[in-house]
């Protein structure tokens, strides 16, 4: 590589996206580092692979770290600067383009939409915003420019202007500006916002998108652990800070005021980090870096932040995960429970932990000691058994069959393969087959029997305490009578049994006026 810095960016890449350390450098050599964020879908194998590669291309498009070519615009002569570079060499020819910004106003990329006379039918909304909503930006700077030399907006102009404004409030991204270049002396603009024709609260501010306006959760509400006020009405993603010990006022004091970054310390940052979470270096002067690897986050003597958007992914993705663990649960009931025929699929859990178990035959795996353990799976579909001829193995075969060649389309697991168990039930008999290199083993001791009671227990009985095997812990209203009369009948007892053990006292006769303060302190 070019120099350190690359490598590691490279190293940091590969480990974040899931590809070979050693592909992913030697891509970069022989095609650049740009090449390689770009177009790193060759070395990609699997949708979760390429999933993670947009997200990392996302964020490489917005790090001022990385993407230093790509300026921040904050005023109408920054704007006209960037637009001047980009229509170098179309000024004899009017020209539209359009630049999309990030919600620091980092120029992310641009687009010209049209070369020639400038009119409504050629600067379409549809064409201004497909690419601005493909880069998920949060505002756009319009510009045209005039090769006459005269800087006066037509009637055109402003129409297309407000037009444009109009569906981008709609859409939620932000109409900064329009700029209208001087085709003969190029140092010279006419700025919408400046000369109040293009009214918009802010133009060149850094704020939040015009989309999160109305639901913005305020997070200085949630600092040193404190949750949202149970009197405000509830928002959507309505979340507490990822960091309990730094707060919104911390941050801001420090020096750094994008609200669309969290505040983090370097431990909770070292923590997301390993998370595979995009993780900044937040510096006094208002700007960041992205922490390439653990030494960046040690080195950084700062804070640390988040992109509030990543931070409510995170939340709504661990909220997915706890729904599905219910849902699985109740799935699994409703098989254990069907007195009808019907089928189940179990596959391994994901992680790391089971890598020498996945897709082994059972023989290789018995020899590495190792054995199917039914807390390393869960189920993943079940269905009813159609059609089953009484011949076990020829269910299995065609099982087999339909979840690799044509599986339902709710099916959300991978293709049947080894290591997978196969549950049949058949006339109310269970029986648990290992999808083994050659055909099936059965596994009589797979499902625990304390594990199919515990489940179907908690999900029925009232009273957790009870969990005995049974599910039977819900009383009849004839038992609840009877416990009620019961009841009553011990409570007499109870009261006459006191009655005739408390010794006899006398009341005093003389009422008693208690002295405040001196009781008390007795």
């Amino acid at each position: 590589m070019a120099n350190t810095d690359e490598l590691r960016y490279v190293q940091a890449f590969s480990r974040i996206i899931g590809v070979k350390e050693d592909d992913a450098i030697e891509y970069a050599q022989r095609k650049g580092l740009n090449a390689l964020v770009d177009n790193a879908t060759q070395l990609l194998a699997t949708p979760v692979q390429r999933e993670k590669h947009q997200a990392f291309l996302d964020l490489y498009r917005m790090s001022s770290a990385i993407n230093t070519r790509n300026p921040i615009i904050n005023s109408p002569e920054t704007a006209s600067s960037f637009f001047h570079s980009v229509m170098d060499n179309i000024y004899d020819k009017e020209a539209f383009v359009v630049a999309f910004l990030n919600t620091k106003n980092r120029v992310i990329d641009h687009e010209v939409v049209s070369v020639g006379t400038i009119n409504s039918s050629l600067v379409h909304p549809r064409e201004v915003f497909r690419n601005a909503i493909i880069n998920k930006a949060n505002s756009v700077i319009l510009c045209h420019n005039h090769p006459s030399g005269d800087l006066k907006p037509s009637q055109e102009d402003i129409n297309i202007t407000g037009r444009l404004r109009e569906t981008g409030n709609l859409l939620g991204i932000r109409v900064l500006d329009h700029l209208i270049i001087n085709g003969v002396n190029q140092h010279e603009h006419y700025s919408f916002k400046a000369q109040g024709v293009l009214e918009a609260t802010e133009a060149y501010g850094i704020a939040t998108s015009v989309r999160n306006e109305e639901t913005n959760y305020d997070f200085t509400k949630a600092t040193k652990g404190q949750s949202i006020d149970p009197n405000e009405p509830i928002q959507e993603h309505s979340y507490p800070l990822p960091d309990p010990d730094i707060s919104i006022a911390d941050r801001n004091s420090y020096g750094y005021l994008d609200d669309e970054m969290l505040p983090l310390s370097r431990e909770r940052a070292a923590e997301l980090f390993e998370q595979d979470l995009a993780v900044y270096l937040l510096y006094e002067d208002d700007t960041e870096a992205m922490a390439l690897d653990h030494e960046d986050i040690h080195k950084h003597s700062g804070i640390f932040g988040i992109q509030r958007t990543d931070w409510i992914a995170l939340q709504d993705y661990e909220a997915m995960k706890d729904k599905e663990k219910s849902s699985v649960s109740e799935l699994e009931l409703r098989f254990l429970e069907t007195p009808a025929d019907s089928f189940a699929i179990y596959q391994l859990k994901g992680g790391e932990e089971l890598r020498d178990y996945r897709f082994e035959g059972l023989e290789r795996l018995q020899n590495a000691g190792l054995s199917v353990d039914y807390d390393n799976y869960e189920l993943i579909y079940t269905a009813p058994l159609t059609n089953y001829n009484g011949n076990q193995n020829h269910t299995l075969n065609k099982l087999y069959e339909q979840f690799n060649v044509n599986h339902p389309v709710d099916f959300k697991g991978h293709s049947l393969s080894v290591s997978d168990i196969i549950a049949l039930k058949v006339n109310d008999r269970l029986s648990f087959h290992y999808v083994d290199s050659f055909g099936f083993t059965e596994q009589p001791h797979f499902l625990p029997q304390r594990n199919h009671l515990e489940t179907a227990e908690k999900l029925v009985e009232q009273n957790y305490n009870q969990l005995d095997g049974l599910i039977n812990n819900k009383p009849t209203v004839a038992e609840l009578e009877q416990a009620e009369k019961a009841e009553r009948k011990e409570k007499k007892s109870s009261v006459v049994e006191q009655l005739k053990t408390k010794p006899f006292i006398e009341k005093d006769k003389q009422k008693r006026i208690p002295q405040i303060g001196t009781e008390k302190e007795r």
